[in-house]
């Protein structure tokens, strides 16, 4: 299946396993660039590796070990999304926490210099 996906920037949260590096896969499988992230460094460079791997799509994918339960963490991700790829199109959170997508909008804005937009439907960039 064709979702038009090829070169946007995937942001997944928790996944170096289970339902979070399945759709790591699958967006990478469909030509996203993906950064995962998640606090097992071990974990997550096996994941990366994977995808990297399995990915036909020539997909770049960029591993992040961080606590986004933390707004340093979340920090983080932001910065190497935007510092990799200018920003992202994407995000898949799949840690449990209500109040993320909130803290992952007030990270992008401050994650540069310029505000970054963040409004569903568009790219977060710098």
């Amino acid at each position: 299946m064709d979702l038009e996906l090829e070169d946007k920037v995937a942001v997944v949260t928790g996944a170096s396993r289970g339902l979070g590096l399945a759709s790591a896969r699958a967006l990478a499988a469909e030509g996203c660039h993906v950064v995962i992230c998640a606090r097992g460094e071990q974990r997550l460079a096996e994941a990366a590796q994977e995808l990297r791997t399995a990915s036909q799509h020539g997909a770049t994918i960029v591993a992040v070990a961080a606590n986004v339960a933390m707004p340093e963490g979340v920090a983080r991700v932001i910065g190497r999304a935007v510092e990799a790829f200018g920003g992202f199109d994407i995000l898949v959170n799949n840690v449990g926490l209500a109040r993320l997508f909130r803290t992952f909008a007030g990270a992008a804005r401050e994650s540069s210099s310029s505000s970054l937009p963040f409004t569903a439907g568009k790219r977060v960039a710098g």
